[in-house]
């Protein structure tokens, strides 16, 4: 019988190489040290190059080495040097290298990692493609913390982010992807994409912005769904805010109180989708404002606007607003355009006619004059249903009672 332990010890034999490397798979990096250390040369290319009898490796000489590499890179961290429990602190004295190599990937999944900055930059600057950063804390004073230039498929993953001017700017991006992560108290947009296509805004919890918790501008194809912001800036904030966007969808977020805020705010703004919203106490719910044209304001809920539930500028034409609950707003309906559609709506004085709108659950009771109570104007009200609504025609309101 043949055994098998000598082809063991040659499988093994392999991965006993420098700490912080693992020669199984060449692109693997483990950082072990929070030293911000560069113990080499800026062509670093291997920690078997490091100088002055330095061991282990620092995040910066990961980033230094993947950068003059070929091929894909993965930078993880030592969980013993970085226990999940009591993440371990580097704070960053100079700005690191840009991530300029595509495919690099820094993953702090496992362990507890705080990446602190004082430095204008911020953190991470990527220029890259295919970069992902993913499991980190964040921390900042000035720049922004990830800023992301010209890239393709990039994505900001699973991060806990706390000050800085902007948890992640973007400019020019194509395919970006920031979703699960936590933001709290950005001086400025939490997150501001500027330019670019096909942006994924998703599953971020975002509060104490002290300006626009989303801000997007000049872009197309962007997509805004199941966030959950808390607005910073009780008097004069946006929740999420579009300026010259076209082709994007605001869908399945719950943004809640902002006293004066305008929660979901186009301005030149075309060809948009806003679904699904829950939308609770603002200044304004939706606002539509300038040239913003042939936009789909459909099945979301304002709940105590002081000002209007949904505004739609005279220059916002071929607007639709369909199916929509406005619940204790001071103008419910504020349309200035002459050609806009707004049908089936359910304006209510007050939460009585729901199940649990406290809870946010805004079915109608039994008996609600608004069941079966909206025209078919083909609106799907059931998304996940073969069916588009139930009973004889849709409910008046943003919610098909089942």
């Amino acid at each position: 019988m043949r055994r098998s332990v000598p082809l063991l010890i040659v499988l093994l034999l392999p991965a006993c190489g420098r700490i912080g490397y693992d020669e199984l798979w060449a692109g693997l990096f483990l950082v072990t040290t929070t030293e911000d250390r560069l113990a080499g040369p800026p062509t670093l290319a291997s920690p078997d190059d490091l100088t002055g009898g330095a061991t282990g490796l620092s995040l910066r000489e990961a980033v230094v080495i993947a950068g003059n590499r070929a091929g894909d890179d993965v930078i993880r961290f030592d969980p013993d040097r970085f226990p999940r429990w009591a993440p371990a602190e580097i704070s960053l004295q100079s700005d690191l290298p840009d991530l300029a190599r595509a495919g690099t990937t820094i993953d702090g999944s496992g362990a507890g990692v705080l990446v602190s900055a004082t430095v204008p930059d911020g953190v991470f600057h990527v220029t890259a493609d295919r970069v992902e950063i993913r499991s980190l804390f964040l921390g900042g004073r000035d720049g922004p913390q990830i800023r992301v230039d010209l890239a393709s498929g990039v994505r900001v993953e699973d991060n806990q982010f706390e000050g800085g001017a902007h948890a992640v700017e973007a400019t020019g991006t194509t395919g970006l992807v920031v979703a699960g992560n936590r933001i709290a108290g950005s001086t400025a947009e939490a997150i501001l994409v500027d330019g670019g296509t096909g942006a994924t805004i998703a599953g971020n919890r975002i509060e104490r912005a002290a300006g626009d918790p989303v801000g997007i501008h000049d872009a197309t194809d962007a997509l805004v769904d199941a966030n959950f912001v808390i607005v910073g800036d009780k008097t004069a904030g946006r929740g999420v805010h579009l300026e010259r966007v076209s082709r994007s969808v605001i869908k399945d977020n719950l943004i809640d109180p902002g006293n004066e805020a305008r929660f979901v705010d186009l301005v030149d703004s075309s060809d948009n989708l806003i679904v699904g919203n829950v939308l609770d106490r603002c200044s304004a719910g939706v606002t539509l404002l300038g040239a913003s044209l042939r936009n789909v304001v459909f099945a979301n809920v304002v709940i105590d606007a002081t000002s209007d539930g949904i505004r739609v500028d005279a220059a916002a034409l071929g607007t639709q607003v369909v199916n929509n609950t406005l619940i204790r707003a001071g103008t419910p309906l504020a349309v200035g355009a002459p050609d806009t559609m707004a049908a089936n709506n359910l304006v209510a004085a007050d939460a009585t006619g729901f199940v649990d709108a406290a809870r946010y659950d805004f079915r109608l009771v039994p008996g609600h004059a608004g069941v079966d109570g909206s025209v078919d104007l083909g609106f799907d009200m059931l998304p996940d249903r073969p069916e588009r609504y139930l009973g004889r025609a849709p409910d008046l309101g943003a919610v098909e009672t089942r």
